[in-house]
């Protein structure tokens, strides 16, 4: 029995052994894991006095100032409440990452919004390629705009508006201050504050308030043209089609308000069933947007706009008939924020136009649309 008491304890040693080392193994690899990679932001300071701006990049937040460093030097500068009139903050590199997202929407712009037949006699792929340089030029330059936006953070010189600002601050320094990070996120701490009245209202908020992307769906013609339209003893009557907002953006300017545009295009099948002929409405829009936080991820948007659009008879050859006039787009819009910088985001709206037909009488357009896509969050 002895032997067999003396194998069991050494049994019960060796693996004690054996949790001691894989503990200390465990214990070693997790304090050498790699580090998460701190971003940068390039951050701009204006003074209270003569209101000089320094550049550098944002370090840490301290009890009563903040302190940047300057990209090639080892040193701080240090910098207290009362000389900061404003601070001024942009992601590092962030106008090269608008130039380049930018560019690559306006350079597949052409190809998404009119892919051809796919015969070997389109020149459409062609048209496209050449269509994508200035395409890709106007992208690069509105990717570059939004790129050089700032989130501005007024000081003041006032202790009340940095002690509000505090955390959000430190959501964009290098060197974070724990105490600060409650959340680590400056969602906690989107604040309306004037000087002059000296009053702060702190509300829930979300960073990068404004967006980029595309949505594309179903459309269903509810209008003149769902019902028989004779061409040249053709019925063109419309079924249902497909309609692409190639370019949506929504700026946020202040508070809920903001600025909604879109370039759109819609295209629908002739009740002909020649598949050679089909009608499109293209055009831009433009208008107010209210926003409202719906939980901390989820937005409501409200975009009543207003535009221009031209309506068209088409055949994969040419255009046979054109028209052109207003188009009103009450709108309804969802966006889920997966992401620091990405969204989803959903639209319903109501498409009313009364289109001058060249050579033919006036249609009113409306149509029913749905949409789905993806935006890149700004600002």
């Amino acid at each position: 029995m002895s032997q067999i008491q003396n194998e069991l304890k050494m049994k019960k040693k060796r693996n004690l052994t054996v949790f001691l080392l894989l503990g200390i193994f465990c214990t070693t690899a997790a304090q050498n894991l790699p580090q998460k990679k701190v971003k940068p932001y390039d951050t701009w300071i204006k003074s209270t006095d003569n209101y000089s701006i320094v550049k550098g990049i944002l370090h840490d937040v301290q009890d009563s100032s903040i302190r940047i460093s300057h990209q090639y030097k080892d040193d701080f500068a240090t910098y207290h409440f009362r000389d900061i009139d404003q601070v001024k903050i942009r992601r590092k590199n962030n106008v090269m990452k608008g130039v380049l997202i930018g560019g690559g929407i306006g350079l597949i712009t052409p190809f998404i919004a009119n892919p051809g037949s796919g015969r070997d006699s389109d020149l459409t792929p062609l048209i496209n390629a050449v269509l994508s340089v200035p395409f890709t030029i106007f992208g690069a330059a509105v990717g570059a705009g939004l790129g050089s936006l700032k989130i501005t953070i007024p000081i003041s010189g006032n202790r009340n508006n940095f002690e509000a600002y505090k955390s959000k601050l430190n959501y964009f320094a290098v060197n974070k201050n724990a105490d600060l990070a409650v959340n680590n996120s400056p969602e906690l701490q989107n604040i309306q504050g004037t000087v002059k009245s000296k009053k702060i209202k702190t509300a829930i908020g979300y960073e990068h308030e404004s967006y980029i992307g595309i949505v594309n769906g179903p459309s269903f013609p509810i209008g003149d043209l769902n019902h028989d339209v004779m061409i040249n003893n053709r019925n063109l009557k419309a079924k249902t089609g497909f309609s692409s907002k190639v370019i949506n953006i929504g700026y946020r300017l202040k508070g809920k308000r903001g600025i909604s545009f879109a370039y759109f295009q819609n295209q629908y099948n002739a009740q002909s069933g020649d598949p050679e002929e089909w009608w499109s409405l293209n055009g831009i829009l433009i208008g107010p947007m209210y926003s409202y936080n719906i939980g901390k991820k989820f937005i409501f948007d409200i975009k009543p706009r207003i535009g221009l659009a031209g309506l068209a008879v088409n055949t994969d050859i040419d255009i046979q008939h054109d028209g052109s006039g207003l188009v009103f787009n009450p709108a309804l819009g969802f966006r889920y924020n997966f992401h620091r910088r990405w969204c989803i985001i959903s639209e319903t709206g109501y498409f009313f136009s009364k289109q001058k037909i060249i050579e033919f009488d006036t249609k009113n357009f409306q149509s029913l649309n749905l949409g789905i896509g993806i935006a890149y969050r700004y600002k």
